[in-house]
Parts: structure tokens; C-alpha cells; sequence
């Protein structure tokens, strides 16, 4: 039992890892490595809730930077795009006698 609790820390931790690597999908890794084995994470909380605590900890902390360094990214995009307003000159609306005239 102890030897199993160890192995899937392990391996919960490997892929915890592989999410703060710059440029990851981490959907791809959420759906295909944590979410297909959450039965492992059920057994821990049963077998071993301190490395249960301990890996949740670590997920959390991971994400936690993982999506600030991408709102931080967004936003910085975001606020590098120049907007046009309309100025002075801009046409908004068309007066309906000018309509007229061009028909």
C-alpha cells in the first residue's frame, strides 16, 4: 500500500510539473493525465490524506501561476492594441435629405 501511495505522488507530481512548462496545453494534460486516473486521487485521499493535502497543494499553487501568467500575457496584448475613436471628422450619422438626393 505504501509502495502504491508513493508511485501515484509520483506520478501526480511528474504531471503537475509538465503544466508549469511555458507554451503547455494544459487542457490536454488536465484530461489525459490527472482527470483519466481520478480514481489515484480518490485512493489517496482514503490511503494517505497528508501527500492527498500535499498534491492538492501543489496543483493549486500551479495553476495558480499558470493562468496569472496567462490573464497577465492577455492583458498585456490587449492593452497594446490601439483603439481608433472616432474623431471630429468621422461620419456617424447621414441626414435623410442628403439620403434623398443620391437616389
Amino acid at each position: 500500500r505504501l509502495r502504491a501511495v508513493t508511485r501515484t505522488r509520483d506520478y501526480f507530481l511528474s504531471k503537475i510539473s509538465d503544466l508549469r512548462r511555458p507554451k503547455t496545453n494544459v487542457r490536454i494534460i488536465q484530461v489525459n493525465a490527472l482527470l483519466k486516473y481520478d480514481y489515484l486521487i480518490d485512493f489517496l485521499a482514503e490511503a494517505s490524506p497528508d501527500i492527498y493535502t500535499e498534491i492538492r497543494d501543489v496543483y493549486v499553487e500551479s495553476m495558480s501561476k499558470t493562468l496569472h501568467a496567462l490573464f497577465r500575457t492577455y492583458h498585456h496584448q490587449l492593452s497594446r492594441l490601439e483603439i481608433k475613436v472616432a474623431t471630429r471628422n468621422d461620419l456617424i450619422a447621414i441626414e435623410d435629405s442628403s439620403l434623398r438626393d443620391v437616389f
